[in-house]
């Protein structure tokens, strides 16, 4: 029995033996496949942090030129705000000077409309095409009409037919 025994522990030894040394082998290849893993992951981890590391360059790189871009947009703005302050003041002083301008020549007009109006002799103008534009009161009372009749019709209007040829 003891012979028998021994057989089958020296067997089961040998069996376990056997499983020991492909558990072990088993070991070292999960061992292995967890090393490579490991550094697998590890590559992938300084893969991901150098990307990172790259974008955040680029967005640093972006976001200062859209730093000096907004400055040098505020500079033209400023430069042209400057521009339109100093136009629109040179343009209320125009706006001024040409209103002093059309009061001096309505008022210069006003004297001189009075001036005609009051005179004694008859004074008519005519334009280039022959018609006439002013009549005064001296010339209402020797022509015979009004001015509001005879401004805007040719100068024959007031001549009298026998002196229109000379």
């Amino acid at each position: 029995y003891r012979i028998t025994h021994t057989q089958k522990v020296l067997a089961n030894l040998e069996l376990l033996q056997q499983l020991s040394t492909r558990a072990e082998a088993r070991a070292h290849q999960i061992m292995w496949i967890f090393s490579f893993s490991s550094l697998f992951t590890l590559g992938l981890l300084a893969a991901a942090t150098w990307i990172i590391k790259r974008e955040f360059e680029a967005r640093e790189r972006a976001a200062a030129e859209i730093r000096r871009l907004n400055e040098d947009l505020e500079h033209r703005v400023r430069g042209r705000t400057a521009q339109l302050v100093a136009a629109n003041q040179q343009l209320k002083d125009e706006v001024v000077e040409r209103r002093r301008v059309e009061q001096t020549l309505r008022d210069s007009q006003m004297k001189l409309s009075g001036i005609i109006s009051s005179a004694m002799d008859a004074n008519i103008s005519v334009d280039e095409e022959q018609h006439i534009t002013l009549f005064n009161n001296a010339a209402e009372k020797m022509f015979g009409c009004s001015a509001a009749e005879a401004i805007g019709q040719p100068l024959d209007y007031i001549i009298p037919e026998r002196f229109r040829g000379t």
